[in-house]
């Protein structure tokens, strides 16, 4: 089956691409991750509007009109598609450059981040133009090109962003100098990152663009046995209303950061340090979100089989076999989470001490925080794709407009208590992710009656992670003074990983059926078969 592969390497790609960005703190500091995020929440709420989804949309729509010859309504659609996707393609580039202008210099206070809107709308035309090529590729069934160009982007934007970044900042440590003003090192830092992102999607687009006319070259005409021609309108109406549903829920996923951004300065304060903002932001999310939020993408990375097996047993009215699928997947969620919390807790410490050096126990709160809310996340994204694969539209709407509710409140409760932001928002993002398990939880129970046994499936991998984080914890504080960190946090993953295995082996909450899921799982069944387990 080549959907769960297809899912596997964007998800790949994500965790790669945000490991990048997280390279380049090296360069920008924490307060050019602030800026870059400040931009970022812009680009994706753009990106969800005008981009997002017009491969898969219109590469299935024609693809369903292939199939039955109805080779004019594909061209007619592909016109469609191609013009669609240029003028969405600029105006979202344009609206990019002008609402980083105007929210920058207004509601998110980094008036000297401003431009970055506008260095970054490249990027934005070229990755809609790809999407374009992408979604003819698809409709052409030839799925291989989308997975190549997404490797592609992520393997060249590390190359050219540290080339650039690197120019860049040279370049702004003089400027710096000459102006006295010390943040324009991590700004003209941030342009070269935004242009090196551009570059490597020059290098999808011409890729996925050779690819395209290879296919149109190589594609059979076949004619209309009908001769039947849809309405032009009905087919562009047909781009939009299949994407409102995801364009709906990426804006509720989004909405917290953008909450946070126009929150960032404290009521009752005259004087706002753009710098001191952008570096709070920065911090936390270097400390308690980048890292979690990887190890999050790549749990999902193992759930990708499950999902595309739900799939199935929808379409085939298999809901006995979904239960079961269910339960399989909200244990390896747990499992998965689980490991990331208690491997997390363990080097809390060495890590803090690396990301934050000199004053690591600043750290330790929120990396502790971000596993546990990484947790949450994996187990949170499976119950929810399982909603929206039983097609409660409403019900997944209200979970996340929930959430995003429960989130604000606490953060506006909690950044009073707290000096800056980072302390606030660990406990804010947690809170958001524990209401919407809850809700979760009870509203697929009273629905589908999809129910789990919650000690084998939860609060077994969960107790036994923590045991073992308490072990790991112990001897990293151990070796690391003598070793170093980054040996500690190294060897802390492969010591938590083995030993995590074989703990849930002996204690055979690992069946054999669930095991075929993970990565090396030839290995995994024959240390299953060691220990007796299976």
């Amino acid at each position: 089956m080549y959907g769960y592969k297809t899912l596997r390497v964007t998800y790949f790609c994500i965790a790669f691409e945000l490991l990048t960005l997280y390279a380049f703190r090296l360069h920008t500091g924490d307060e050019g991750i602030g800026y870059l995020a400040a931009v970022a929440v812009i680009d994706l709420i753009l990106w969800l509007i005008f981009g997002r989804g017009l491969a898969g949309v219109g590469g299935r729509m024609m693809k369903s009109r292939r199939k039955k010859g109805q080779e004019e309504n594909v061209r007619a659609l592909w016109r469609i598609l191609r013009g669609s996707a240029v003028v969405q393609s600029i105006l979202g580039a344009g609206l990019l450059g002008v609402l980083s202008t105007v929210l920058l210099r207004g509601a998110f206070h980094m008036p000297r981040a401003a431009i970055l809107g506008w260095v970054l709308a490249p990027a934005f035309f070229l990755r809609g133009m790809s999407e374009m090529l992408r979604g003819y590729c698809e409709g052409h069934e030839s799925n291989k090109a989308g997975m190549i160009s997404d490797v592609l982007r992520a393997l060249t934007f590390p190359v050219f962003g540290e080339l650039l970044l690197t120019a860049m900042q040279g370049y702004g440590q003089k400027v710096a100098s000459l102006l006295k003003v010390d943040d324009f090192v991590s700004i003209y830092a941030c342009f070269g990152v935004c242009i090196g992102w551009s570059v490597s999607e020059i290098f999808a687009f011409l890729f996925l663009l050779v690819h395209a006319i290879i296919t149109a070259g190589r594609g059979v005409r076949v004619a209309d046995p009908v001769r039947s021609r849809e309405n032009r309108m009905a087919l562009f109406y047909g781009l939009w209303r299949k994407r409102g549903d995801s364009i709906l829920t990426g804006l509720l996923v989004i909405f917290p950061f953008l909450a946070v951004l126009l929150l960032l300065k404290k009521p009752g304060t005259e004087a706002v340090d753009g710098l001191a903002l952008a570096h709070a932001y920065g911090r936390f999310l270097s400390t308690g979100f980048l890292i979690p939020l990887v190890l999050a993408v790549l749990s999902l990375w193992i759930l990708a089989a499950l999902q595309e097996r739900c799939i199935v047993a929808i379409r085939k009215e298999e809901y006995r076999y979904l239960k079961t699928l269910y339960q399989e997947g909200f244990h390896l969620s747990v499992v998965c989470g689980s490991f990331a919390f208690g491997y997390l807790a363990a080097v809390c410490r060495s890590l803090g001490e690396l990301l934050v050096p000199g004053n690591g126990k600043a750290a330790e709160n929120a990396i502790l925080l971000g596993g546990l809310a990484a947790l949450l996340v994996v187990v949170n994204f499976w119950m929810m794709k399982t909603l929206i694969y039983c097609g409660h539209l409403l019900e997944h709407i209200a979970i996340l407009v929930l959430g995003d509710g429960a989130f604000l409140l606490s953060f506006l409760l909690l950044r009073g208590k707290y000096e800056s932001i980072g302390g606030a928002l660990p406990l804010s993002f947690l809170i958001w992710q524990l209401v919407m398990m809850i809700g979760l939880l009870l509203l697929l129970w009273i629905r589908w009656k999809l129910s789990v046994d919650l000690i084998r499936a939860a609060l077994l991998p969960i107790v036994v992670s923590s045991l073992l984080a308490l072990i790991q914890m112990l001897v990293a504080r151990g070796i690391s003074p003598h070793l170093g960190n980054i040996f500690t946090v190294l060897f802390c993953l492969v010591a938590q990983f083995f030993l995590y295995l074989v703990v849930l082996l002996i204690l055979r909450n690992l069946p054999e059926r669930e095991i075929r899921y993970l990565p090396g799982a030839v290995l995994i069944e024959r240390l299953a078969q060691l220990l007796h387990a299976i």
